[in-house]
Parts: structure tokens; C-alpha cells; sequence
């Protein structure tokens, strides 16, 4: 019961970061979950694999709800999707295929390295004044040859790492003219893409290691479902109280957070 209680609490922050500071989940959950599956003494020789599909799975849940919103506010860009959608899907099987070959501590070490970027990024953010997606006005929209390949890089990368297609996607797309509302709600549905194909991926490479009983292939399937469901619970009340808190304040405390986390990691 008390191992419920945790996934459930994972799911809650995730839900409520999510809405406060507009992040991807897999950025809290993947070392959620790893700090899970030591306290818990799972076996740790996959941790960091189950930990990452298992994240892309919870994505699912986030970016299902999130998805619909911006599609009924019509604000996905579909045509861009028409070139950057094949190619968030390969890069999100590709990705699967490079983190299932890489060893446990290699692939620690790129999400460490990950996530102490991202923490430099929301530090330098918090006190950076004005939108830190600003649209360049003189660059014409890219190439599909151009859209589909920055897709597979950016598939490849929120696969081998867990997360989602926002830091990749919104500033692409910004820097090409779009705006930022639009932006973001593409980067929901890429998220959605990156999600399913990215725990679809990790399922199957995962089948022939029996890890837990709890799990299949690279998913542990009670953490996807209860830290899904809660994180989606949660979301709202995180994206009300983004209006009511010193949200730039806490993106430079979730900032530091990151940092030491990736030095843990790292060291660990």
C-alpha cells in the first residue's frame, strides 16, 4: 500500500510542475522513479530504462488531456505536423532502439547531463526578463526536408531520455514564425506522439528481460497508471496556482532542484 501511496504522490508533483512551471513530466518523474525503485529495493540493473519508459508512459496520460484542449482550442499546427510528425515517430522507435543498447550507467549519465542543462535553463530564465521563446521575424518557415529531420532528432532525444517534445518543438517552431500559443500546442500533441510510440518501443525492446513482476518489458505498469492518473488529477490545480505564485521564483528554486539532482545522479 504504502509503495501506492508513493506513485501516487510522484504523480501529484508531476501534475501540479507541470501546470505551475509548463514542463514535461519526465523531467521530475524519471529520477522520481529511480529514487522509487532504490527505496523500494527494486533490481536495479534496468532501473534507468524502466524508469524512462515507464515516464513516457505516464506521458500518455498528460498529453491525451492536454492534447484535446488544444485541439479544440484549434491552435495545433497541422501542417507543420504533416513533415515533423514521421519524423518524431521514427526518431521515438530509434531512440527506444539506442537506449535499450546503451548500459545503465551511460544512460544515467546523459539524463544527468540532461537535466543539469535544463536546471541552467530555468535558473538563467527565472531571472531573465520577457518570453525566452521570442519569434524571429525574419526567418521564412523551414524546409519539410528541414522539419522532418529536426523531428527525428528531437523524437530520438525525448526517447532515449524520457521527456517531453516542448524544449525541442516550441523553439523551433517560435524561431519559424509561429506563435508561441500555437507553438505549445503542437508541442502537446508531439508530446502525445513521443509518448505512445516512445512506450510502445520500450514495452517490446524490454520483453525478454523479466525485471519484476510489476513490469513489462522496460514499464513498470502500477507506477504508469497510478502516477498517470494522479498527474492528470493534479494539473489543473498546478496551472491555477500558476497565477496566484511567484512563478519566477520557482522556476529558479525547481531550477537549483534540477542541478543537485543531476549531480546525485552523476555521482551516484
Amino acid at each position: 500500500m504504502i509503495e501506492y501511496l508513493a506513485l501516487a504522490l510522484i504523480g501529484i508533483i508531476a501534475g501540479l510542475l507541470g501546470g505551475l512551471l509548463g514542463i514535461g513530466g519526465g523531467i521530475f518523474t524519471v529520477p522520481s522513479f529511480l529514487l522509487f525503485f532504490h527505496l523500494f529495493a527494486y533490481p536495479s540493473t534496468y532501473s534507468i530504462h524502466v524508469a524512462i519508459g515507464t515516464s513516457l508512459g505516464v506521458m500518455i496520460f498528460t498529453a491525451v488531456s492536454s492534447s484535446w484542449a488544444h485541439f479544440l482550442k484549434k491552435g495545433i499546427q497541422w501542417n507543420y505536423l504533416r513533415y515533423y510528425a514521421p519524423g518524431i515517430i521514427c526518431g521515438a522507435v530509434l531512440g527506444a532502439l539506442i537506449a535499450d543498447s546503451l548500459p545503465s550507467r551511460q544512460l544515467v549519465v546523459l539524463f544527468s547531463a540532461y537535466i543539469f542543462c535544463f536546471g541552467v535553463y530555468f535558473v538563467l530564465t527565472a531571472i531573465k526578463k520577457g518570453n525566452p521563446y521570442d519569434i524571429h521575424e525574419g526567418l521564412k518557415p523551414p524546409y519539410p526536408i528541414t522539419t522532418a529531420s529536426v523531428g527525428l532528432i528531437g523524437g530520438t532525444i525525448c526517447s532515449i531520455l524520457g521527456v517531453g517534445g516542448a524544449p525541442i518543438t516550441i523553439p523551433f517552431l517560435t524561431s519559424h514564425r509561429v506563435q508561441l500559443k500555437h507553438a505549445i500546442s503542437t508541442s502537446a500533441f508531439v508530446s502525445l506522439l513521443v509518448g505512445t510510440v516512445g512506450t510502445l518501443s520500450y514495452l517490446y525492446f524490454g520483453l525478454n528481460e523479466h525485471i519484476n513482476n510489476g513490469t513489462m518489458g522496460y514499464l513498470y505498469l502500477p507506477g504508469m497508471l497510478i502516477t498517470g492518473l494522479t498527474s492528470v488529477l493534479s494539473a489543473p490545480l498546478g496551472a491555477s496556482l500558476a497565477y496566484r505564485l511567484p512563478t519566477r521564483v520557482l522556476r529558479a528554486i525547481f531550477g537549483v532542484f534540477l542541478i543537485i539532482v543531476s549531480y546525485v545522479l552523476y555521482t551516484g
